[in-house]
């Protein structure tokens, strides 16, 4: 098991932070003028997908950015939406979580689920400490599951 824990979550943190930002974009609620003519979409997928936008077979999309190989590969805007309108995330951030946590058991940084906080954390250093924290498992945090008191 990788031993440098702090930094690994503080790069999962970063990781998540990034990717909830991108989703952020991805669900909402409403075409805007500022929207640029594509000149990548030789398949035809992106323009099939901003018809069902604009027809509302998918409802309630503000934006949509894609991301490939570190580079910013489409950024657009719908129904009154841009890139400073507020975007509701909803649960989105709770998928990411997920995804960050199998790549660090797939990685060694953890060895599952059942891992505890108290494995992590002096916890008695915290405010409001209950030994019943100690207990919470990180299965338990992404399925938000644990019985804090």
């Amino acid at each position: 098991m990788n031993t440098s824990l702090p930094h690994t979550f503080q790069a999962l943190g970063i990781q998540l932070l990034r990717c909830a930002l991108v989703c952020c974009l991805l669900v909402g609620c409403v075409e805007a003028e500022t929207n640029p003519p594509l000149n990548n979409d030789a398949s035809g997928l992106i323009t099939a997908l901003e018809a069902r936008i604009a027809d509302k077979t998918y409802k309630d999309i503000n934006g949509i950015v894609v991301l490939k190989d570190g580079e910013l590969v489409l950024e657009r805007y719908f129904n009154g939406s841009s890139m400073t309108s507020l975007h509701n995330p909803r649960s989105v951030g709770k998928t990411f979580a997920s995804a960050m946590v199998g790549i660090a058991i797939r990685d060694g940084y953890l060895t599952g689920v059942d891992q505890t906080l108290g494995e992590f954390y002096d916890l008695k250093k915290y405010k409001n400490f209950d030994q019943s924290k100690a207990s919470v498992t990180i299965q338990q945090l992404l399925t938000m599951t644990p019985r804090f008191r």
